[in-house]
């Protein structure tokens, strides 16, 4: 069974302060994104001594776009991530069904009356449903490692993305449009 490093380091890599957007329901993915931040706007004196702030937008700073499309790509990673983490739960489980039916079938052929032929084809015939079920398993067990796969390349892609700086009240006006939308 694949054990979900990529995801664990990436969660890992991104985890930081968390409890803004925790506390608004946040998961791990955007808690990182908006306890991150740290652009600061270079400051200017305007004439008539007004001081206004220049943003500029470099490829370390997110424009306000690019943080609402990061803000949509956490919250999707941290609802996958809630998604993985309980089919995991569902592919243990399962695991450990298959281990007590193999326990199960050593005892029965302990057990079993090699001389009776109704007895060896009824054990015959528990070792098939044994096979089936662990194969079904197994066929679960492939497409949770290929979930957690594509999840991991989403993982990587945030990351390429959204590992990036931004400004604070860019920030505010990116969840005010991610949550429009």
């Amino acid at each position: 069974m694949k054990t979900g490093t990529g995801f664990l380091l990436a969660t890992a890599m991104l985890s930081g302060m968390c409890s803004f957007a925790e506390a608004q329901g946040g998961g791990r993915f955007l808690s990182s994104l908006i306890a991150r931040g740290g652009a600061a706007a270079v400051r200017s004196s305007a004439s008539g001594g007004a001081t206004t702030y220049i943003k500029t937008y470099g490829a370390d700073v997110l424009s306000v776009a690019q943080l609402t499309t990061c803000i949509k790509k956490a919250t999707k990673l941290d609802s996958d991530s809630d998604r993985i983490e309980a089919s995991r739960a569902s592919i243990q489980e399962l695991q450990l069904k298959v281990q007590a039916s193999n326990s199960s079938l050593e005892s029965q052929r302990n057990q079993l009356d090699r001389r009776s032929k109704l007895a060896v084809n009824k054990f015959n015939a528990s070792i098939d449903r044994h096979n089936e079920f662990a194969q079904s398993a197994k066929s679960e067990q492939l497409s949770f490692n290929s979930s957690v796969d594509v999840h991991n390349g989403d993982i990587d892609t945030y990351n390429a993305e959204c590992a990036k700086k931004y400004y604070a009240d860019d920030l505010a006006e990116a969840q005010k449009i991610a949550a429009a939308n």
